[in-house]
């Protein structure tokens, strides 16, 4: 952990998690943690932090500032944790029947390698699938009650945007020429930064 360059970056991000705690009615602190690289973010369940990296904190302004903890902070207001966990369980579970039946068949001398084998990849895959959206899913929730959040909290809808084009300038260094944009949507268990500046913004218009 470590203090931000300067008072006045302090400040600011005080000012910011306090509106945000008055408008969420969620009690978290906001936390600098120097091990974090790049643009960075995310929620700790246990203690109720948000950390951010030093290179967010410090180069965003208020309003992007403000929508990035905002959108951590509705992963604990809306307990995306459970359901990730719930919904692992869900698909661990179907994932291991089906390997059971598949099981019960061999015993029979019912199995055939070529097919068993094309099963278990279908039950893998199923099982993969599941997980992903579902994460995609809590992703997309917390987007869009992050706009709200920071709304109700003072700040313009417009840092929604700022923040994913800076996550997007980062992702684009990262993976784009390594992965390609389609095989980097398949692995993410975010949706792709340009699809989610895309959604907010149909989201605001038809707000107006």
């Amino acid at each position: 952990m470590r203090e931000l360059h300067s008072n006045l970056a302090e400040n600011r991000l005080r000012s910011v998690e306090h509106n945000l705690r008055c408008a969420s009615g969620v009690a978290f602190n906001a936390v600098v943690d120097d091990e974090l690289t790049g643009i960075q973010a995310y929620a700790v369940y246990e203690s109720r932090n948000v950390e951010l990296s030093p290179e967010l904190a410090d180069a965003l302004n208020d309003d992007a500032l403000a929508w990035v903890i905002a959108h951590e902070v509705a992963h604990l207001e809306l307990d995306h944790q459970a359901r990730l966990v719930e919904s692992r369980d869900r698909h661990d579970e179907a994932f291991q029947k089906g390997l059971g039946e598949l099981a019960t068949k061999v015993r029979r001398g019912e199995g055939r390698f070529l097919r068993d084998m094309t099963t278990r990849l279908g039950l893998l895959a199923n099982w993969s699938v599941g997980v992903l959206l579902d994460h995609r899913n809590v992703e997309r929730e917390a987007d869009s009650r992050a706009v709200e959040l920071a709304l109700e909290a003072g700040y313009g809808p417009e840092g929604a945007f700022e923040a994913l084009i800076a996550l997007e300038r980062e992702d684009f260094d990262a993976s784009s020429y390594r992965l390609g944009r389609h095989i980097a949507n398949i692995l993410q268990d975010h949706p792709l930064t340009e699809v989610r500046i895309a959604r907010l913004k149909r989201r605001l218009v038809n707000q107006d």
